[in-house]
């Protein structure tokens, strides 16, 4: 994952976890849970990168209409 800043640190191992089982699940022909970790993998780095006040441009359609909605913050 390639965001910075202080929350990079904080949620660094997210990116790990989400890469194996993306793995896992293209070892074991799995091909839609692959696909829906990869999306989730986008939402995490955009949500840490916007924390960060660096939001990169979202990746997928799904990462791009959470930015959209309002903080339930």
């Amino acid at each position: 994952m390639s965001v910075g800043g202080s929350n990079c640190v904080k949620h660094n191992w997210i990116s790990g976890v989400l890469l194996d089982i993306e793995s896992y699940a293209l070892k074991n022909d799995l091909p839609m849970l692959a696909d829906a970790i990869a999306q989730v993998q986008n939402v995490a780095e955009a949500e840490i990168s916007a924390q960060n006040d660096t939001a990169p441009a979202p990746t997928t359609p799904q990462a791009r209409s959470r930015q959209d909605r309002p903080s339930q913050h």
